[in-house]
Order: structure tokens, then sequence, then C-alpha cells
């Protein structure tokens, strides 16, 4: 038994503060996490534009593929919730909604819907939508060979004279 210590009690060890404090950092990291300190942008109901787009088949390929940054009914995988994926995840969903958002389609002037179709045409056939970060985790999401077919031949071809 140690000098100037009663029957039953020990000394604490570096080691059990050490790991006492590493609990305690998780706990306060999960606890942000959980208790929604990481907010993810809403899926919303409210605007939604249910008519057309393209055609019905390209419109389902578009709810596959663009939706979850391009619309307010974005679905959130479980992984997409860690804290440091949320903040990265909020700021595409931001982005692509600022940047076009389907669920308000049909509020958009008809010349701003013309060159979101033709934006929406450039980068499908330069494979930059959607992203290859995105698809790489989200593989549903990847446009298939006919569905870029699909996509392709719904939207209107630009001209060379055109803008």
């Amino acid at each position: 038994m140690r000098r100037n210590m009663r029957p039953g009690q020990e000394r604490i060890s570096m080691k059990r503060i050490l790991q006492i404090a590493g609990f305690i950092l998780l706990a306060v990291i999960l606890g942000a996490w959980a208790g929604g300190l990481v907010m993810m942008p809403r899926a919303r109901t409210q605007p939604r534009y249910a008519g057309p787009i393209l055609s019905p088949e390209a419109d389902q390929v578009l709810r596959i593929s663009c939706f979850d940054c391009h619309s307010n009914e974005a679905q959130y995988a479980w992984f997409d919730y860690m804290p440091v994926a949320a903040s990265l995840v909020a700021y595409d969903v931001n982005q692509g909604r600022r940047e076009l958002n389907f669920s308000v389609w049909d509020q958009y002037p008809d010349d701003r819907r013309a060159r979101k179709l033709k934006e929406m045409r450039e980068q499908i056939e330069e494979g930059e939508m959607p992203p290859w970060y995105y698809t790489s985790l989200h593989r549903d999401a990847a446009l298939t060979a006919k569905g870029k077919q699909v996509l392709l031949a719904a939207l209107p071809s630009g001209s060379p004279s055109e803008k």
C-alpha cells in the first residue's frame, strides 16, 4: 500500500488520464455530429416541380444522376453525414442548387432554361457531370452509356452559329 493513501484508494496514472481525455474528445465530436452542428442542406418537398423537364425517360435519368445536387429532393447516404464529408456534401449541394435547381425549373425564364439545357449538354458530352468524386461513392448516379444517350437525345443540340 502506498503512503498517505486510504485503503482502496489508488493514484490515477497518466495513461488513464489520456484515456479519459480521449474518451471525452470522442464524445464531443460525436455529440457535434449527432447534435446537428454540421448541417446538411435539407431535402424539401416544396417547391417541387413535377412537370416534364426533357422527356419522361430523360427525366428519370436526371432524377437518378442529378437530383441529389440539383434539386430540393436530395437523398443522402449514411456516410454523407460524417463530420468532414458532411461539410463537403453541404457545399456541393448548395453550389449545385444555386447553379441549377430542377425543383424550381418552371420558375426559370425561357432564356435561362435554354442556357441551362445547352450547358447540360456540354457538361454531359465532356464527362463533367455528374462529377467523378460523387459517382465514386454513389455508383447508381453514374451515367451509363444508355443514360447518356437518352439525355443527349432529349437535349437540344447547339449549332455552330450559337454563342
